[in-house]
């Protein structure tokens, strides 16, 4: 009875086209009402204009089968477009489940230092344990999925020798929390929130069961943070190695000099040092307001101070927190009071020094003797080694970066606008810079001889 409906033909051809216009669905909706109406007026007219004389009971008659033929097809029209809609929805969600397949894939197989994706581990409702990215001296991080707002998220959480140590412990969730929120700026790594998780979920989380650790908090402070998926500067420097190259070239490592510092003067303006410095606490993302070009994200301020006094109680006289070969001379002395904004110039100069040189003025510590290393930094008759009997730059260059790197503070730059004028003037174009140089050969030292 439903094909003899006038409008039966009209919407198998829609029916179709529903599944790709999801509003053709409100058009069928309409016709599930309007069809009885329809096909009762035609009726009614057929009867009206047929043989014979026409009588009101008639009229009613055939009106009301018209309706009720129009009522019984419209019924089947408007499932045809619900399912049609529905079916649509259902592969948008396939496809869109693929996608997200995929890219947990590909992250997967991109980064070797994620593990396998588990969908077992879930927590709080919204979140899906991906994978662990590393671990640090007090934390490892952990990539996770976050469902309602469809992102991938950082999860820092403390390891236990940091959870059985109170002022350590106050460190991460005081100094590095609260340095976190007061920061918002594109090169800094934005926070989220600092969550509280149990003992059973930080073993599923991480693997790690606390049943024999003592003094251990019930609820265990997380810090939820931005996920970056471009590589740290110690990625990039790494990837260079690999290609048989020792440094980069001098236009590169000034702009990725002049972004840190525009990053950390904002930083310091907050009155918060981050005081660990280093490669892999910087990221090389695109910058969005400079096509073409590359700026960064800096990390963990994990050993951040803000309040620069020297009554800080997170740091004692005789304690050395950091990364050796990026720890500043006054870092290695142990005084807390003497560390300020120029302890993170420093570091930065190392950096730069770095990327240039293919390591820092001092090398790497490697198995060696810290305190042996730390002398060596701390020690005022020890010259910063000439970075111009490593690498092929102008004297302007190395002018810029033995400021940054004086062992007297008060010989460095006294403000990063100075820092960043002096970088800015630093024409590549014309300043001879040392561009990336295929290894020839191993030296007698192990390490890579260059050639310019």
């Amino acid at each position: 009875m439903g094909q003899i409906s006038p409008v039966r033909g009209i919407v198998g051809r829609l029916e179709a086209k529903a599944a790709q216009k999801p509003s053709l669905r409100t058009l069928g909706k309409t016709l599930k009402y309007v069809s009885p109406l329809i096909t009762s007026g035609l009726l009614a007219a057929l009867y009206l204009t047929g043989p014979g004389a026409a009588t009101l009971g008639g009229l009613i008659f055939y009106a009301l089968l018209g309706g009720a033929v129009g009522t019984w097809a419209s019924r089947g029209i408007a499932k045809s477009f619900k399912i049609a809609g529905l079916k649509r929805e259902k592969e948008e969600a396939e496809s869109e489940l693929e996608e997200v397949k995929n890219e947990l894939k590909g992250l997967r197989e991109g980064a070797g230092k994620v593990q396998a994706f588990s969908d077992s581990v879930s927590f709080d409702g919204r979140h899906v344990l991906i994978g662990e990215l590393g671990q640090g001296g007090m934390a490892t991080a952990l990539q996770v999925f976050d469902t309602m707002l469809r992102i991938f998220k950082v999860l820092k959480i403390p390891l236990p020798s940091l959870l059985e140590n109170s002022e350590a412990l106050s460190r991460f969730k005081g100094a590095e929390a609260k340095a976190m929120v007061e920061l918002n700026h594109s090169g800094v790594v934005r926070f989220f929130s600092l969550l509280e998780i149990d003992h059973n979920l930080y073993q599923s989380l991480t693997g790690i069961s606390l049943a024999q650790k003592t003094n251990i908090p019930q609820k265990i402070p997380c810090i939820e943070m931005e996920y970056v998926k471009y590589p740290t500067l110690q990625k990039r420097i790494e990837q260079l190695r690999a290609q048989g190259y020792t440094g980069f070239s001098l236009e590169w490592v000034l702009e990725i000099g002049i972004a840190a510092a525009e990053t950390l003067r904002y930083v310091h303006k907050k009155n918060i040092v981050h005081r660990d410095l280093k490669p892999d606490n910087i990221f090389v993302v695109p910058d969005e307001n400079h096509p073409g070009k590359e700026t960064v994200k800096i990390a963990d301020f994990g050993l951040a101070r803000s309040n620069l006094s020297a009554s800080s109680r997170l740091t004692q006289a005789g304690s050395v927190f950091g990364t050796p070969e990026y720890m500043s001379p006054e870092q290695w002395s142990g005084v807390p009071n003497k560390i300020d904004w120029k302890t993170d110039q420093y570091a930065l100069g190392v950096i730069l020094y770095e990327l240039l040189a293919g390591e820092p003025p001092y090398g790497y510590l490697g198995e060696g003797d810290p305190m042996a290393y730390g002398m060596k930094v701390f020690d005022r008759n020890v010259p910063v080694p000439d970075i111009r009997n490593k690498v092929n730059v102008s004297d302007e260059v190395w002018r810029v970066l033995k400021k940054m790197l004086a062992k007297d503070q008060n010989q460095r730059y006294q403000s990063w606008e100075e820092i960043i004028t002096d970088l800015k003037n630093l024409d590549p174009t014309r300043v001879l810079a040392y561009e990336p140089t295929a290894v020839a050969e191993i030296g007698p030292d192990g390490r890579p001889k260059r050639k310019f």
